[in-house]
């Protein structure tokens, strides 16, 4: 059941539409919490003491087996000015001591839904409940921007997507902005640098994804091109961050119309990755892997092409995704798993690269929940931290929500319905969204709540 909500105050692209099976989620941002088991390892799930037993009992054994390991809720980070509405948490990103929280529907002064990001920073005795250490707006941000809608950190520097943001007059154009922490430590701040693409229009939504490496932003404007879509790569100048336009445009060479390549963007040192999610074979959604050339960053096509070996139309393969040195992991959650069409139960697919480099293919593994449910939409958010793969369903347990930890075996990811921990909120309920949004690096995994008391909550969980 879809809680009643505040109306979303902002006009959307046209193209939002149609971005997915259930676009009211998307259109009037609704939310939910979390439940489920705890912090897992692959080697007890494979043990022969289970091998005799029915193929239908050992999920549910495997799953209480994991609920002893020792990870638990840390911290509920909140906003000290939040206000019923704002979707704090809508996104979520971890780097070291520092997490950064995404609130697109914020208001700012008059201007509703101009949206923010808010940092928060790890006291020296560790995470705990707390409010913000620094808020982070655009100075020229206006009502409807949706700053915080996609926000990425990376050292001492947070991007945020404004997707709706209006650049020279095109509305819905989209922009990323650049937040470089101060030498004293973050601050609430306006932006450092403003991104934006030289060939932009109405309706691209750059910014809808971003996620930045090092000195490389990269950001995600599936409306590019007709709803091509497409993902722009800004690299820091040797002066620093700076108002710019794009260094490189990446597009797809088989795009489909409406593939929205950009729905998602992940990058990790010289590989770049992009989700498509109506592209691929029978419009199932489809990841794109583009690795940077020799000569450095610029306008090109993919180096290959991932895709679902069991795809279906509108399962929607790269709804999330992200990459951690061979390993990209992407989300499908209208996957039908093992219901009938249309069930919605979401699966995540995991990509190995190849010894000879990333060439087209289809997936290594396939990971659900074995007590996934219609509807749950597995997949919604993942993350990738080490050995630990993160997936989110936002939609389970009556929109609680919940996010599954699973950890790669010792000989490799394999296809899986048993997950090693399932996440939920100590104060989760109905209509929470938990896991709407999902983050994970520095031994802690980060899940968003956009929904939480209608204001929105991020948790902290760890050993």
């Amino acid at each position: 059941m879809q809680r009643t909500r505040q109306a979303v105050r902002v006009s959307k692209p046209s193209w939002w539409k149609t971005a997915c099976a259930v676009c009211a989620l998307c259109a009037t941002a609704t939310g939910a919490t979390a439940s489920g088991p705890t912090d897992g390892d692959k080697a007890r799930t494979s043990t022969t003491a289970l091998s005799g037993l029915p193929a239908e009992a050992r999920p549910g054994i495997l799953s209480a087996l994991s609920r002893d390991l020792r990870i638990s809720q840390l911290a509920e980070l909140t906003a000290s000015d939040g206000s019923t509405g704002d979707d704090l948490a809508w996104s979520v990103s971890v780097n070291g001591n520092t997490i950064a929280v995404g609130t697109p529907n914020a208001s700012i002064g008059s201007n509703s839904a101009q949206g923010a990001v808010y940092v928060f920073v790890k006291p020296a005795g560790g995470w705990t409940n707390m409010t913000q250490t620094a808020k982070l707006t655009a100075s020229d941000g206006a009502a409807g921007d949706q700053l915080g809608w996609s926000v990425s950190i990376s050292g001492n520097t947070v991007v945020a997507g404004a997707p709706n943001a209006t650049v020279g007059g095109n509305q819905h154009q989209g922009a990323a902005y650049v937040f470089v922490e101060p030498s004293g430590g973050w601050v609430d701040m306006t932006q450092t640098a403003k991104l934006t693409a030289s060939d932009g229009a109405s309706q691209d939504s750059l910014g809808f994804s971003v996620s930045i490496s090092n000195i490389t932003v990269l950001a995600g404007a599936p409306g590019a091109d007709s709803l091509l879509g497409a993902a722009y790569v800004f690299v820091k100048p040797l002066g620093g961050w700076a108002n710019i336009s794009q260094q490189a445009k990446l597009t797809a060479s088989d795009s489909k119309s409406g593939g929205k390549l950009g729905w998602s963007v992940s990058v990790s040192g010289v590989t770049a990755v992009a989700g498509a999610i109506l592209d691929g074979p029978g419009q199932a959604g489809a990841i794109y892997v583009f690795v940077k050339p020799s000569n450095g960053w610029h306008s090109t096509t993919q180096t290959a092409q991932l895709d679902a070996s069991d795809g279906m139309p509108d399962e929607q393969l790269g709804y999330s995704v992200a990459i951690n040195g061979s390993t990209v992991v992407a989300g499908a959650p209208y996957d039908t798993t093992s219901g009938p069409p249309g069930s919605e139960q979401g699966a995540a697919y995991v990509f190995v690269e190849p010894s000879q480099g990333w060439t087209a293919g289809n997936q290594t593994a396939k990971l659900t929940a074995a007590d996934g449910q219609v509807g749950d939409q597995l997949g919604r958010s993942v993350s990738l931290s080490g050995t630990v793969l993160s997936a989110g369903a936002w939609r389970a347990n009556n929109l609680q929500g919940a996010a599954y930890l699973y950890l790669k075996p010792p000989g490799g990811w394999q296809n899986t319905s048993v997950f090693n921990t399932e996440l939920s909120a100590s104060d989760g309920s109905s209509g929470d969204v938990f896991a709407a949004s999902m983050a994970a690096g520095n031994n802690v995994s980060v899940a968003g709540a956009p929904g939480h008391l209608g204001v929105g909550a991020a948790y902290v969980f760890g050993p």
